[in-house]
């Protein structure tokens, strides 16, 4: 544990058996990368819902974080002190923390590492910051995206 020393840790409760758990899973990676990239101390700790350990480490392979060593018990009793009742599950150590109810899945899904710092504070931010586009914004700001503000013609031509 001594490399998680001054970190932000979060538990990742997730499955290889679990479909949306692996599509997910890339998304974390995104994120993780991205926030290591800001110099975040983050360290995300893998928690498996897999029934064995070839499950466990097939789909262990495809995150550059840490995890628990696969062991049923220990796994169940992580599961029940964090109250864990689906997956994929992301948990914060940090106490203003959004919580598995509040869906902190689909928060990282819809916002990436704007996410970060996984705080209820954040989340309601974001959400104020989407309520206020939609209800304020004019047409080009909602037409307007990530790939630049551009339409597309009926023969996939962009039209500025």
């Amino acid at each position: 544990m001594s490399e998680c020393n001054g970190k932000i840790i979060c538990l990742f409760f997730t499955a290889n058996w679990c479909r949306p758990c692996r599509a997910f899973v890339p998304r974390l990676v995104e994120l993780y990368e991205t926030l290591r990239k800001r110099r975040i101390n983050l360290e995300i700790i893998f928690i498996s819902f897999d029934r064995d350990e070839d499950g466990f480490k097939e789909h262990f392979k495809n995150m550059p974080w840490l995890a628990v060593p696969f062991d049923l018990n220990l796994h169940r009793r992580l599961i029940d002190r964090y109250q864990v009742d689906r997956i994929p599950s992301f948990v914060p150590s940090c106490s203003d923390g959004i919580t598995i109810e509040e869906d902190l899945i689909g928060c990282i899904e819809d916002y990436g590492a704007d996410a970060f710092p996984f705080t209820r504070k954040r989340h309601e931010e974001l959400k104020g910051i989407d309520i206020r586009k939609r209800e304020e914004a004019d047409l080009e700001e909602l037409l307007g995206h990530e790939g630049g503000k551009f339409l597309i013609s009926g023969d996939d031509r962009k039209v500025a």
